[in-house]
């Protein structure tokens, strides 16, 4: 569920599967004949404000995330782990975290 307590929406939507299968029959032509047995959705999280959360977890001590990625997700997330790794290890992180904080929401409150 999602922070407007909307359910998100799971399904497959069929057209761009369907152009996706057929894309991959030509750019793997070894898949032709291969069966379909399941279809999966991946989501997506994206933060309030659109910017991902990268860092300590307010309150719990040795705890770090990195979510809130959205669309940009594959891109960022190597980057936000290597910055995360920075944290876990002790040392400084190459870039200033203060606008991902978690804690950016409480204070909007």
């Amino acid at each position: 569920m999602g922070a407007d307590g909307k359910l998100y929406d799971q399904s497959v939507d069929s057209f761009v599967f369907f152009n996706c299968w057929l894309w991959l029959g030509r750019v793997h032509p070894g898949l032709a004949g291969a069966a379909m047995l399941e279809t999966r959705v991946g989501l997506r999280p994206l933060s309030a404000d659109g910017l991902p959360v990268v860092g300590p977890v307010p309150g719990v001590v040795g705890a770090y995330v990195a979510t809130g990625h959205g669309p940009s997700g594959l891109t960022l997330g190597p980057y936000s782990a290597a910055l995360v790794t920075e944290l876990v290890l002790g040392r400084a992180p190459a870039l200033d975290l203060t606008p991902f904080r978690a804690d950016r929401f409480a204070a909007a409150r």
